[in-house]
């Protein structure tokens, strides 16, 4: 049945090509693409949530320092005094900086220096106006740290031992971040600005001398405000994302979900026998799908020749059977009938029918599990030396040529195949046969459905001086149970078994033209030459 192959590698070649899409994509390619397609949306909405969480703590801290150059700016204009300009200090990473513990209550201190007791009584009610467009907590310090100007009711307290008041009363602008309470907030590993305040503390400074310290401390608008204010764009902006999964989803059955089942539809109509022709959608944009569709078509198109096959080779070896068996049975009745009236002579002539037609019989079945054996014995990647093995058939009149002729095929195959093809022509009168190889190199432009191997093909010719092979016969040759001599004891199975075997192989036999004898070529995948015992040992 490795018949099946070349026929199918036949219909192959004369079925209209159909038009590929331009893009195939493989099945992993699709499957990774979707997931990091679903995976991004999360890390892109988490990438926007501290992108706009930054944005609020950059807005917080431009207000600070606006506030804080203007208080800065009236100190020094109370003060009469030409001072420095607001000092900005270093920018704060939400993302990065380090969340101090809450800000510590201002404790008890020395008393407030004179005169910058006066200049904070006068900024009292400068806070309290500012306090309208700028909702933070605000504190001017005398240079040794206390409160002489405040919104919070810590007046004559002092702020020194805070960190970042230390820094200002050296000189220096200095800003942190700290947290509103002690217990960090439930969302705080994801959005750091929740119940976190920004603490300014900026020197006055005249020259290298610091007159006071201003600070303000104040709590941003965090991402959870945010996204109640902006519920219905987060709304939409959900719907959005839905139907993104969606789409996704939709992409992903239609390249892969639906192919997969109009498959399984026609694999199952098959199969229940509803059609004898597996229905292949046009196309498909996945490559795995596209050759999964290729790969059940053709499995179908083996399957369906070989059970046509079966039936063939069933129906002939039945109507082989059928005359030898009626034979058989005919002289048999005659002896039972007959016997007692009929001379040793005739019962032996019938006895002698009986025994032909039982070896007739034997040697139908026998030559039938030859071809059995053929059909089903998977071939092998050994080489073999074909015009070796073709001496060793040890026929007087085989004339074999010089040389060697490695093929991919088995020993075993390949004495088969030669003794069939040299038993043939020496059974139809031939008194000379020739064997000859020759070597083909593999070219780039070979059909695929063709016999094909890296080194190329071997071609052997089998070629005798018989009568040949009449004009009416020479399709049918292969033809299993096909001969012209069966009352010589030929079965017609000869020539389907050589078929077989170079089939099995991925070879080609034909019954070349000619008006003089039969020649026959063998096509067969060359094997590179081994270094190793003869192909015909044993």
């Amino acid at each position: 049945m490795k018949q099946a192959a070349s026929v199918l590698r036949a219909q192959e070649t004369s079925t209209p090509t159909r038009r590929s899409p331009r893009l195939r994509l493989r099945l992993r390619t699709v499957l990774v693409v979707v997931s990091l397609l679903i995976l991004t949306l999360p890390v892109i909405g988490i990438y926007a949530l501290r992108l706009h969480e930054t944005t609020l703590m950059e807005q917080a801290e431009n207000d600070l320092g606006v506030n804080a150059a203007y208080l800065v700016a009236a100190y020094g204009a109370l003060l009469e005094r030409p001072i420095e300009p607001f000092k900005k200090p270093p920018h704060l990473d939400v993302q990065t900086a380090t969340i101090q513990p809450p800000l510590p209550p201002a404790a008890s201190g020395p008393l407030a220096r004179e005169s910058a007791r006066r200049i904070g009584a006068r900024m009292e009610s400068l806070l309290a106006d500012t306090q309208l467009a700028y909702s933070a907590r605000k504190r001017v310090l005398d240079p040794q740290g206390v409160v002489v100007a405040t919104t919070e009711g810590d007046l004559g307290r002092s702020l020194a031992h805070v960190e970042t008041v230390r820094l200002a009363l050296d000189g220096l602008a200095a800003s942190s971040l700290h947290r509103e309470s002690p217990e960090e907030p439930v969302l705080g590993g994801f959005v750091r600005g929740v119940a976190t305040r920004i603490f300014l503390a900026t020197p006055i400074m005249a020259g290298n001398e610091v007159l006071g310290v201003v600070t303000l401390s104040q709590t941003p608008s965090n991402i959870l405000n945010t996204l109640f204010e902006k519920r219905d764009l987060l709304l939409q902006g959900a719907l959005f994302l839905l139907l993104v999964v969606a789409l996704v989803g939709l992409v992903t059955a239609r390249g892969l979900v639906w192919p997969i089942r109009r498959l399984a539809i026609s694999a199952g109509r098959v199969s229940r026998g509803e059609t004898d022709v597996f229905e292949r959608p046009r196309h498909f944009r996945v490559r795995e799908i596209s050759d999964l569709a290729a790969s059940i078509e053709a499995m179908v198109a083996t399957l369906q020749h070989r059970a046509s096959y079966v039936r063939n080779l069933t129906r002939q070896f039945n109507h082989e059977l059928k005359t030898p068996i009626a034979a058989a049975k005919s002289a048999l009745e005659l002896l039972q009938d007959q016997l007692s009236s009929m001379t040793h002579a005739e019962a032996q002539r019938f006895v002698d029918n009986m025994a032909g037609d039982i070896g007739r019989l034997e040697q139908l079945t026998t030559r039938l599990l030859e071809l059995a054996q053929v059909d089903m014995a998977p071939p092998t990647n050994e080489s073999t030396d074909l015009l070796a093995v073709a001496r060793a058939l040890d026929e007087p009149s085989l004339e074999v040529a010089a040389g060697s002729a490695h093929a991919r095929i088995s020993t075993q195959s390949a004495r088969a195949l030669l003794a069939n093809l040299v038993d043939n022509a020496f059974r139809y009168g031939a008194a000379r046969v020739e064997v000859s190889a020759a070597h083909e190199p593999p070219r780039g432009d070979a059909p695929a459905s063709g016999p094909s191997s890296a080194h190329g093909t071997v071609e052997l010719a089998v070629r005798d001086d018989g009568p040949g092979i009449s004009a009416g016969n020479r399709r049918r040759i292969f033809d299993p149970f096909f001969t012209t001599s069966k009352e010589d004891g030929g079965t017609g199975l000869g020539l389907a078994i050589c078929r077989a075997l170079v089939d099995a192989y991925g070879g080609s036999i034909e019954l070349a033209p000619g008006t003089s004898g039969t020649t026959f070529k063998i096509t067969l995948p060359a094997a590179e030459a081994k270094p190793s015992r003869s192909t015909c040992d044993g």
